[in-house]
């Protein structure tokens, strides 16, 4: 079944998750308003959840939901280039976001992002850093972001899932010679 969920100018890459219940959510940036938008269908109609912050937020984002139906999201923020807070998270507990840096470094960021949620609702994000040419993995497991770096030698288009023991499975573009 096609559904529009609206005409507003977004830009993407968009994404999409589904829920406990097997309803769609779509994660988009709000050019015009300049945050990350979450569209989740609750079986009649859809719902506009801003996850409204400081910024130009939501670019090639990523949406997952955990055991409870939360909803988890990892994006970068361009305004925050060269800052440490380029890459960000959110969670939605049903009732408000919670939105931070995951502390990435100073770095500029872009060519996606991707987040997975373990058994434990510990979320993990893989995003590529261009200026150091890493594919970054990030994970909460301690309370506190944790950053690795997974691959000096490119990341673009960093995809994830994680295995029935929680170990995180990535794909990435690397580009192997100049033309």
């Amino acid at each position: 079944v096609e559904t529009f969920i609206g005409g507003d100018y977004y830009y993407g890459p968009l994404a999409i998750a589904i829920d406990g219940n097997g309803y769609p959510a779509i994660a988009v940036h709000h050019h015009d308003t300049e945050n990350e938008y979450v569209y989740r269908w609750d079986g009649i109609l859809w719902e506009a959840l801003e996850v409204a912050s400081d910024g130009h937020d939501g670019w090639d984002n990523s949406i997952t939901f955990d055991s409870n139906n939360n909803i988890h999201t990892s994006s970068i923020d361009p305004f925050q280039f060269g800052s440490e807070e380029g890459v960000e998270y959110a969670f939605y507990d049903g009732n408000r976001w919670t939105k931070e840096s995951i502390n990435a470094g100073p770095a500029n960021y872009e060519f996606s992002t991707c987040i997975q949620v373990d058994s434990k609702n510990i979320p993990h994000i893989v995003f590529y850093d261009n200026v150091g040419d890493n594919l970054i993995y990030a994970n909460k497991s301690t309370g506190e972001w944790r950053n690795f770096i997974a691959s000096s030698k490119g990341g673009q288009f960093a995809s994830m899932v994680l295995d029935e023991n929680d170990r995180p499975h990535i794909t990435y573009y690397e580009q192997v010679s100049g033309d």
